[in-house]
């Protein structure tokens, strides 16, 4: 028996869409209904859930924190990445390399495979390191054509592109063009270790 009127076919709804605060952040949000409670329940995320009030990070920023955290595994014991699994990583995020932008979509697509690679303790380990960054609380950006320039970055550059080569990377602040040169180059040099590791030019310490 359905409770409120919600019929089977509203058990499962899929890509709605949630505007938070006055940040003007949309997230695509997945949700599923209990038919036993006639309640929404978030479908399982990538990202740990930090509690109301928060907002959670735009796809494209999750995939980089995600990948940031893999550099955070162990380096030795179950949670450590295998060569094989640092190969699989390496080859989902190479064909990245050569594109210039990535839509949320994708970036959302590319997260879920990555993340299908890890063992349920890696799983672990990685909810762990996610829930330890806290909240994110972005600032508002300028009603104007700078704030929308920054914005048409975010919603296009490619976190596996070389950040200056974007047409519109010359409009952010400076605070901003470092902050996305450095952990650009944080990434290229955790997929270097990555193919020399699968293909044991270094050793696992």
């Amino acid at each position: 028996m359905q409770s409120r009127g919600i019929t089977k076919k509203s058990q499962f709804i899929q890509g709605s869409l949630v505007l938070f605060g006055t940040f003007g952040i949309i997230v695509p949000l997945a949700i599923v209904l209990l038919p036993s409670t006639g309640k929404f329940s978030a479908a399982p995320s990538l990202i740990p859930d930090y509690g109301q009030g928060t907002v959670q990070r735009p796809p494209k920023s999750q995939l980089s924190f995600y990948v940031r955290g893999l550099n955070e595994l162990p380096q030795t014991g179950k949670e450590a990445l295998n060569p094989y699994q640092m190969s699989r990583l390496n080859s989902l995020i190479t064909p990245w390399l050569q594109r210039v932008t990535m839509t949320d979509h994708e970036a959302e697509r590319l997260h879920q495979k990555l993340a299908a690679i890890l063992t349920r303790e890696q799983r672990m380990q990685m909810r762990e390191w996610q829930m330890s960054l806290g909240s994110y609380s972005p600032p508002p950006l300028p009603n104007d054509w700078h704030g929308r320039a920054i914005q048409e970055f975010r919603d296009t550059y490619n976190p596996f592109y070389a950040p200056a080569k974007h047409r519109l990377f010359s409009v952010l602040p400076l605070e901003m063009r470092e902050r996305y040169q450095r952990r650009y180059d944080e990434r290229m040099a955790l997929l270097k270790r990555w193919r020399d590791r699968s293909k044991g030019q270094e050793t696992t310490p």
